[in-house]
């Protein structure tokens, strides 16, 4: 059996999304971190947003020289891209701030 078989078989004999986790979780790991929802402190996206920040206005205040106006516009942008980036990247849902919510 190929894999899209497979994950086909679990979606179909599931009777709701907690018991297509469940199933997936030994069969299919993907399907299931896909499916399940997680805190945003435990996201990735936030972290490295906060690391993009640091490090942007880091080289832009240092290794470039630039002002302080230019440096906070050009550090914003790249963040803002990069928080942007990070969440259609992102493959788990974002369920809450610091508890993450049941599977719907």
């Amino acid at each position: 059996m190929s894999g899209t078989t497979i994950r086909d078989q679990l979606i179909a004999n599931a009777k709701d999304v907690p018991s297509l986790i469940a199933a997936a979780q030994s069969v299919d790991p993907a399907l299931a971190d896909a499916l399940t929802p997680k805190a945003l402190v435990a996201s990735k996206t936030v972290w490295g947003s906060a690391v993009g920040l640091v490090v942007g206005w880091v080289v832009t205040k240092y290794a470039l020289g630039w002002d302080p106006n230019t440096c906070a516009v050009v550090t914003g942008l790249l963040t803002l891209g990069l928080t942007a980036a990070g969440r259609a990247l992102a493959l788990s849902p974002i369920s809450g701030l610091f508890k993450k919510g049941i599977p719907l």
